[in-house]
């Protein structure tokens, strides 16, 4: 029931050490996607770019993705402005006609700017590397995005020689890149043999014989009796629980359910929150200015549920170590009990632990 105990308290620290981390999680998102859209509004494409990507990286979210494909397209990079398109269509929750006419536009676009490579290499394994840069292994099964152009071609593999080839690819079109390496030619070298001279022994040479060494036998003088384990300690009685457990074991309960409580209602005003900002780029003016409004507000109402939830969660953890230390403690203390225990508070990267170390 001890180890019951314990396991139920490690299990409510692990699920509130859990909220919290995905909270924080969120705020940072939140502040990284804020700081994107400033930067991106300055025309610091870059550094606007690299802001999206680690509040996606936080926290991923389908409008964070269309701000990262915005920042691709403005680079002058249309491969990878086209896959986070794509990828926006088909993870976001029904965008408004008018937004997807607007990158369905867009991605016709960029598709004329781009075409594919079709590689069609043997032996299997062999390296392919696109422009000194992209690197795939054959077999590849799909035909690959590059932007119209030329292209410079390798593959290499150990054993074989290596090839070269430069692509002219036309957007919106395919090339195909067909290759058989051939082995390299191998490098003869001719056996080393030495030869050592025989020399004949002048005389036998004796092997020595090893003398059997025997152990005497000594008969013993009395008889050597086992010693018996001593018989195991009997422990105390029930389990015992005082008061002052019960009220910190009460308190870290009541913690524990407001921040499952206002963690989720956080979680929802930051959902509420991103769906305003997927909306705020929309063509209509007033369908934006609302989505720009409510979203400052469901920003203030989620900064405030948070900050709620991260006081809940630290009276969570410190609630459970404590009722964790009392309960070991009342055990210790109970009437009859012959129990020795150490019990150590330890702080890790990873949140509160308690370590007990005696007879349980």
């Amino acid at each position: 029931m001890r180890a019951g105990s314990l396991a139920t308290t490690l299990l409510a620290l692990q699920l509130v050490a859990s909220l919290a981390l995905a909270q924080d999680d969120t705020t940072r998102a939140r502040e990284e996607f804020q700081h994107g859209v400033e930067l991106f509004q300055n025309s610091d494409y870059q550094r606007a770019l690299d802001a999206f990507q680690e509040a996606y990286r936080l926290a991923p979210h389908a409008s964070v993705r269309l701000n990262i494909a915005n920042c691709y397209q403005q680079l002058n990079r249309p491969v990878e402005a086209l896959f986070h398109f794509e990828h926006y269509l088909s993870e976001a929750d029904h965008p408004s006609a008018a937004q997807r006419r607007e990158i369905e536009a867009s991605i016709r676009e960029l598709r004329q700017r781009i075409g594919t490579i079709t590689f069609q290499v043997t032996p299997d394994g062999a390296t392919i590397t696109i422009d000194s840069t992209d690197q795939r292994r054959a077999p590849v099964t799909e035909p690959v995005r590059v932007t119209q152009g030329r292209h410079s071609i390798e593959i290499r593999l150990d054993g074989y020689r290596t090839e070269t080839q430069t692509v002219d690819v036309a957007g919106g079109s395919d090339a195909r890149v067909a290759v058989r390496l051939s082995r390299a030619e191998a490098v003869a070298t001719a056996p080393v043999t030495t030869t050592e001279p025989v020399v004949a022994p002048t005389e036998p040479v004796a092997e020595p014989v090893a003398t059997p060494v025997v152990a005497p036998v000594v008969a013993p003088s009395e008889p050597v009796h086992e010693q018996e384990p001593p018989p195991p300690s009997g422990g105390g009685g029930g389990i015992q629980i005082t008061w002052p457990t019960i009220l910190a074991a009460s308190i870290t309960g009541a913690a524990l359910i407001a921040a499952l409580i206002t963690g989720p209602l956080a979680l929802q005003a930051n959902s509420r929150f991103n769906d305003d900002v997927a909306h705020a780029h929309d063509p209509d003016p007033v369908t934006a200015a609302d989505a720009r409004a409510d979203g400052e507000s469901q920003a203030s109402t989620a900064r405030t549920l948070a900050a709620v939830t991260d006081v809940m969660i630290v009276t969570t953890i410190l609630g459970a170590a404590a009722t964790t230390t009392l309960f070991i403690l009342d055990q210790t203390n109970a009437p009859g009990s012959d129990e020795r225990v150490a019990v150590v508070p330890v702080v890790t990267p990873y949140g509160v632990a308690i370590t007990a170390s005696g007879r349980f």
